[in-house]
């Protein structure tokens, strides 16, 4: 068994978009770099920088049902500047279910 390759996760956060991006959201400074080395932890601090909590973001809630960790901010080592030093809290777009975009989209469910 091959032992699993470790990378680097960066999000560059110089420049962020906020509510209904990328097409009609609004550019905001925000001059953070973010790294780590889980992919998942890493979107939880640049979500929780931007105001969000892990619940409230579908993809963290989907990923944690499937078994991925972390669950939240207290099970991450944080290094550099603290949250509460860069964090703003983002306007939040619109989220739409599956049955509100399906007859939107054209898209028929697979037999």
């Amino acid at each position: 068994m091959t032992k699993p390759q470790l990378g680097l996760v960066v999000i560059d956060g110089s420049t962020a978009m906020e509510g209904e991006g990328p097409g009609d959201g609004m550019l905001v400074p925000m001059n953070v770099i973010i790294a780590g080395t889980n992919p998942l932890a890493t979107d939880i601090v640049a979500a929780s920088v931007m105001g969000f909590e892990p619940y409230e973001v579908p993809t963290f809630v989907q990923a944690n049902r499937v078994g991925m960790r972390p669950t939240g901010l207290d099970e991450i080592e944080i290094r550099g500047a603290e949250i509460a030093s860069v964090r703003r809290q983002f306007a939040k777009p619109t989220l739409y279910t599956w049955n509100d975009i399906r007859a939107v989209w054209g898209v028929q469910e697979m037999p």
